[in-house]
């Protein structure tokens, strides 16, 4: 007793083969792999990127307050002074601090910090 195979899908199998070959030798199936589709999901994959991006960026300028929105800088280096080769006093005011460092070979000093008093000097 022998199984007949039908003849529609042993036509069918040759179809797809003579299709698959047709395909590789233009270069357009890689392994079975359609670049149409592939294309296409590469492209919604950067658009979705580049919409996460814009979305992060307004949501992170809209969420800063205080002196960055009104165009006026935070933090400001208000007087340096060299005391020799290697040392330098900085006076820096930062919103309503006012803080002197003194740098030196070694690093980085904190010698100073206080608030700054209303009446004191405005830039």
């Amino acid at each position: 007793m022998t199984a007949s195979t039908p003849a529609a899908w042993l036509q069918g199998a040759s179809d797809a083969a003579a299709g698959q070959q047709a395909l590789s030798a233009t270069g357009l199936a890689l392994a079975g792999v359609d670049v149409m589709r592939v294309g296409i999901a590469l492209a919604c994959c950067v658009a979705l990127g580049i919409v996460a991006i814009l979305l992060l960026r307004r949501s992170q300028r809209i969420g800063t307050g205080g002196s960055w929105s009104s165009g006026t800088p935070r933090i400001a280096a208000a007087a340096s002074l060299r005391l020799g080769p290697r040392v330098t006093l900085h006076l820096i005011e930062y919103d309503s601090r006012v803080v002197l460092l003194a740098s030196d070979a070694s690093g980085v000093k904190l010698l100073d910090a206080h608030d700054r008093r209303d009446g004191a000097r405005e830039a």
